[in-house]
């Protein structure tokens, strides 16, 4: 999905001509603020791939942008460069360069000639010998014929041929003042902006935007898209299953969806289908209800493997984590453990809503989990909701059950940090790669944690 069509956007970030020229990783710029995004530009791309088209900057591949904002370093946060430059070793300075090639300041006045627009100081001097002092002279004359009697403070915007140039406004108020709302936001993107995240890609006639959650809690919130008089789409990014959403409402050229997503959970929302502007949605939720119909209560055999410390068999009469128990060998293992046990079921007609589905939900699980379900392989849940099908292979009566839950490496190596050498049970390069960890470390939890439950989905 986000391979397709081209990345949208509404500003780049040009880096200017001082090395090291690295783009940062997608963050919240503090110019730009949430629910708006962002590219980068070096001075190849500016010097040889942008045009303008109808106002906007463009690229030979298609891409486009509301303006371009000189920001001469990788970014002005030095934490970021930081971070960027800590890859490579290299130092990456979040002071914005002054200076700027006869070539590129050329080129910038031929964009906004022809309709572009461009925010930033004016440089002051040359970049490089090339030609000095002839070089500096022409840019301080290019300058002073682009940015004129602007002072970044009482005077901030002048127009230029068919473009303007803005110094002393950040994009986000040249935006708003245009009128450009944000691409995208949430109830509550103010007082949380990095709760959650997106990419917005336009294919053909498609709009295409990944949401995603990024805290370890479920999110409930109504996520609002720069998008109107197209049906939106929910797909779920995990099971590819797509449906037309049944709550939404349409305002002033944007679509309103109420989503649920799960803990560090994610979907795609898709608009491609023409409908009426102002168009509703007849629902109030696009999230399907859940009946429980059981809980699994039963006691669980549990087979470690020996030869990673764990005992081939032990008793769980109830779900808790491996670190919770006494025994070292489950303490710290690592690897896969394979629970058993059996259950009654009462299936009854109907139950189930919609098609009578039924599902099996594990409630937590660190951090893999393989079903089976009377001898039958279900699949590999690695994602909350810890939830599978079970609707063609569950029975009315008895029925076996078998997951393998598999944790990370973490826990091992602690046990091992605690043990001599020689009887260590796991050989890594736990200098190199598990150099933060010590003896005395948090055990990080693991296991089938549960609640197991059998549910039923009500569409």
């Amino acid at each position: 999905m986000l391979q397709q069509g081209l990345f949208s956007a509404d500003v780049c970030f040009y880096l200017g001509e001082r090395p090291p020229l690295l783009a940062p990783p997608k963050y919240l710029v503090p110019s730009l603020g949430a629910g708006y995004d962002c590219d980068y530009a070096n001075p190849d791309v500016l010097l040889n791939r942008m045009s303008v088209r109808d106002g906007r900057i463009v690229l030979s591949d298609g891409m486009s942008y509301r303006m371009l904002v000189l920001q001469n370093c990788t970014s002005p946060v030095q934490e970021i460069c930081d971070r960027v430059g800590a890859y490579q070793s290299l130092k990456v300075s979040s002071v914005p360069s002054t200076e700027m090639s006869v070539e590129v300041i050329t080129k910038l006045r031929e964009l906004i000639l022809a309709g572009a627009t461009v925010v930033g100081p004016p440089p002051l001097t040359a970049g490089g010998l090339k030609e000095y002092p002839e070089s500096d002279r022409q840019v301080k004359a290019i300058a002073a014929s682009i940015w004129g009697d602007l002072d970044g403070v009482m005077r901030t915007e002048r127009r230029l041929g068919k473009g303007r140039i803005i110094w002393g406004k950040t994009p986000r108020e040249i935006l708003i003042a245009d009128g450009i709302m944000p691409d995208f936001s949430y109830t509550g993107q103010a007082a949380n902006p990095e709760q959650c995240d997106y990419i917005h890609r336009t294919v053909g006639d498609a709009e295409v935007y990944f949401v995603i959650n990024r805290t370890d809690r479920i999110v409930k919130s109504e996520f609002t898209f720069r998008v109107a008089g197209k049906q939106p789409e929910i797909w779920d990014a995990v099971t590819g299953e797509a449906s037309a959403a049944r709550a939404y409402r349409q305002a002033n050229g944007t679509t309103t969806i109420p989503l649920e997503l799960d803990a560090f959970g994610s979907c795609f929302v898709v608009f491609r289908t023409p409908i009426a502007d102002g168009m509703a949605g007849p629902a109030a939720t696009n999230v399907p209800g859940w009946k429980e119909l059981s809980m699994v209560k039963s006691s669980w055999k549990v087979s470690f493997d020996p030869v990673w410390g764990g005992p081939a068999s032990a008793t769980f009469p109830a779900l808790v984590s491996w670190t919770d128990r006494q025994e070292s060998g489950i303490k710290h293992y690592s690897g896969t453990a394979i629970y058993r046990t059996t259950f009654q079921h009462r299936k009854t007609a109907g139950t189930g809503g919609k098609g009578g589905r039924l599902y099996l939900d594990l409630g937590d699980v660190r951090n893999v989990a393989e079903v089976s379900m009377n001898g039958r392989k279900l699949g590999v849940l690695w994602c909350a909701p810890w939830r599978v099908e079970i609707t063609d292979v569950v029975r009315s009566g008895k029925n076996s059950l078998e997951i393998g839950v598999t944790n990370l490496w973490v826990n091992r190596v602690i046990g091992d940090l605690n043990l001599p050498a020689a009887r260590r049970i796991a050989k890594t390069h736990d200098a190199f790669r598990f150099d933060f960890l010590t003896g005395k470390t948090p055990l990080a939890r693991s296991g089938l944690l549960g609640p197991v439950r059998i549910l039923a989905r009500e569409d």
